[in-house]
């Protein structure tokens, strides 16, 4: 990307709205419009905008990011005088936890990437997309040899600092918090009910969630002197970049897949 800002028509759903995966512009990237696919009236909301402004790029959020961009293609394509600067722009998909290269397979193709891969991957798979953003590292380098061009990339998670930052107003009064969901790891329940007989037999005072956006997620993160935490497969989550902006003490297993380059040692952690 050159030193030009970029300006990007996102979309996103119901729960970009709460916590969006593209919380605010940078130096070099504008979000002009912020467009919900899941809402009433989306392909008349959608051509409004279309006609009004033009974009650099088109960003898609969410697991029904595929739908979005069919309907993006239909409007284009039917209404050609107005929106003839938008049909050729770059789109651009996020997803999430695909978390591929911990199953150390030698060679992968669409069959394994559709059966071993989650529905992020699958709707990564299920439309063209020019740039595939993947958040667990290591699996561009999958997705690039299945598809055997160059459009993934790795890109870290991030934290939305108007949420995250150390709250004087809010008191450390929980020992021990958990905010996790729990079906998305084979053992985190047993994780939970050894860290709750251990509270009990201790005296310590615990709290577990499975609410881990929005604002009083933001303040809940915040109360307890240790945030517990289960990586799926030793990738780096919203967690980590959220705590240490809250300056609450997160204690999870190892995180495998590159920590030094976002944190430093001894510094951060």
């Amino acid at each position: 990307m050159n030193r030009r800002v970029k300006r990007i028509l996102l979309f996103d759903d119901k729960y970009g709205r709460i916590n969006s995966h593209w919380p605010y512009d940078t130096k070099n990237i504008i979000i002009s419009d912020r467009q919900y696919y899941d809402e009433p009236e989306f392909k008349d909301s959608l051509l409004y905008k279309l006609s009004q402004k033009s974009y650099d790029a088109f960003v898609f959020s969410g697991r029904k990011a595929p739908e979005a961009a069919r309907i993006l293609d239909s409007i284009t394509q039917n209404e050609k005088s107005v929106l003839v600067c938008n049909r050729s722009l770059r789109k651009v998909f996020k997803l999430h936890n695909t978390n591929l290269s911990c199953k150390n397979l030698e060679t992968w193709d669409v069959k394994k990437l559709n059966r071993l891969g989650n529905d992020w991957v699958r709707a990564a798979l299920s439309y063209p997309f020019d740039v595939l953003l993947v958040q667990t590292y290591g699996d561009c380098e999958i997705f690039n040899q299945v598809l055997n061009k160059k459009c993934a990339f790795w890109v870290p998670y991030c934290y939305n600092d108007h949420l995250f930052y150390p709250r004087n107003d809010v008191q450390k009064n929980l020992d021990i918090g958990a905010f996790f969901k729990l079906e998305r790891h084979d053992h985190r329940i047993a994780f939970l009910d050894r860290v709750k007989k251990i509270a009990d037999k201790n005296g310590y005072s615990f709290e577990f969630s499975d609410e881990y956006w929005g604002e009083a997620y933001a303040e809940n993160i915040c109360r307890p002197k240790v945030m517990l935490h289960l990586s799926y497969c030793g990738d780096i989550p919203w967690r980590l970049y959220e705590c240490a902006a809250s300056k609450t003490c997160l204690l999870t297993d190892p995180l495998s897949f590159h920590v030094e380059r976002l944190f430093t040692r001894g510094k951060d952690y």
